[in-house]
């Protein structure tokens, strides 16, 4: 159970938002099992969604009353978000969502372009054809009309994609290392999609990418996948760039 407690109405109306929110996360994973692995699931979407928004301080009685478990798994939880480095302990301060710097987001580039061109390595000879023909459904769901009205949507079909390949690799550190990475790139709510002229471009690579995986071609997968990434990475830097000769217009990264 998940409700507004007895001392709610001293919250102010953000903290009763983010607190519903919280509780709305928290119905999409109360079948995980362990109380510890919820409590995880729960704060880790809370995070990536922009719920708990960086600098947000994370109190472990906070959470445990909020989503009605002990200390315990909430403590669990903090432990592996930290390892992660979704959150951290700030001196006077506590514990905290953190913030992360475009600096620090654009260096997750060279790391993700070598990982996620093994991945595609991979995928190309270890995907079966019904998992193909999925990778090939993503990508014409990411070109409707309605998917690319919404740059949420687009997000979200981008990602699906990406991950897809990922899975389709069979290699369990990969996924755990990409979805480090994968959470930083989210917490900027900021996308290289938004760039004009990107999404266009994107979608090319990603034929590129799949049209080799196709050809069970792994070189051609890698480094499709590589370019892929690495083009992204041109883009954000160009982001950043145009954002620090707009005075008084920075992007939302913490700067």
């Amino acid at each position: 159970m998940c409700t507004l407690t007895g001392g709610s109405e001293k919250l102010s109306l953000v903290e009763r938002k983010r607190m519903n929110a919280l509780c709305e996360i928290k119905s999409k994973f109360v079948n995980s099992g362990v109380a510890a692995e919820m409590v995880y699931r729960t704060l880790r979407e809370a995070i990536l969604t922009g719920v708990l928004g960086p600098g947000t301080r994370i109190k472990e009685s906070d959470i445990s009353e909020q989503l009605g478990v002990s200390r315990t798994p909430v403590r669990e939880a903090i432990g592996r978000l930290r390892a992660e480095g979704l959150i951290q302990s700030l001196p006077t301060v506590g514990t905290v969502v953190s913030d992360f710097s475009s600096e620090h987001v654009l260096a997750t580039y060279v790391p993700r372009a070598v990982l996620e061109g093994a991945a595609a390595r991979l995928c190309a000879t270890s995907a079966t054809d019904a998992e193909i023909a999925s990778l090939e459904r993503t990508l014409e769901v990411m070109e409707e009309p309605e998917t690319m009205g919404s740059l949420d949507n687009l997000s979200d079909a981008n990602f699906a994609f990406h991950e897809l390949i990922v899975m389709f690799s069979r290699n369990d550190y990969l996924r755990q290392l990409l979805q480090q990475i994968w959470a930083i790139v989210k917490m900027c709510r900021v996308s290289s999609l938004m760039y004009p002229g990107r999404v266009q471009e994107a979608m090319a690579e990603h034929r590129r990418i799949l049209d080799a995986i196709k050809r069970r071609d792994s070189r051609q997968a890698e480094e499709a996948a590589r370019a892929h990434i690495e083009k992204a990475h041109e883009t954000r830097l160009r982001m950043v760039t145009d954002s620090r000769r707009s005075v008084g217009q920075p992007l939302s990264w913490g700067e």
